[in-house]
């Protein structure tokens, strides 16, 4: 449900005005790494996950993701 929330979170009006209920494919990363942020903050704060999570956790994720350069 968190995953679910942060994406439909991430949809701007003008997204959905063009009729998309997305965003964009070219902001993939950036709302894929907000997704394991908010997903990641979540389980912590249920008690999910006893490892502690760094004062940033976007950067952490950003660090250690993957990034597809054509």
């Amino acid at each position: 449900l968190v995953a679910a929330r942060s994406l439909s979170e991430q949809v701007s009006e003008a997204d959905l005005a063009a009729g998309s209920l997305f965003p964009p494919l070219d902001d993939i990363l950036k709302v894929s790494w907000k997704i394991a942020a908010d997903v990641a903050l979540k389980a912590k704060e249920l008690g999910l996950s006893q490892a502690s999570l760094p004062n940033d956790i976007h950067a952490k994720i950003r660090q250690h993701s993957y990034n597809p350069v054509y």
